[in-house]
């Protein structure tokens, strides 16, 4: 297990980065390289690296989201509020580990400090749920 402290983490730049990404599933190799600047420029998505020292060792990318719920479970969260049909969320769109990294809890990292975040946000804009596209 590495020392999970040593861990940097910000938004992924493909044009600063030029070694390749294996984690072991082409489509998310292919959309770290190829797909996430652009997302991040047409306001679709965020990517953000994780660096172990100079090395890129995972990413995660965050879009917003939202959740129907039916009226079961509109009144359970908010029993005053039942009217509403639609919830905010934040989703876990992407996330992957360097394949030769794997293992050492990168990747359970990446979603506490995913949550974190969505937690930081729900302060500033309404954000009640976290989602994970599997």
């Amino acid at each position: 297990m590495i020392d999970l402290t040593q861990l940097r983490f910000g938004i992924f730049d493909s044009s600063k980065f030029q070694s390749k990404f294996s984690c072991g599933n082409a489509d998310l190799e292919h959309f770290l390289m190829e797909d996430a600047l652009e997302f991040y420029v047409e306001k679709l998505a965020s990517t953000y690296a994780c660096f172990y020292g100079a090395e890129l060792v995972g990413f995660v990318t965050w879009v917003a989201d939202c959740i129907r719920l039916d009226e079961q479970e509109r009144r359970a969260f908010l029993p005053n509020k039942a009217l509403l049909h639609e919830f905010p969320a934040m989703k876990i769109a992407r996330l992957a580990v360097r394949s030769d990294w794997q293992k050492q809890g990168i990747g359970s990292f990446l979603v506490r400090v995913s949550l974190g975040h969505m937690l930081d946000w729900s302060k500033q804009f309404g954000c009640r749920f976290a989602t994970v596209d599997a």
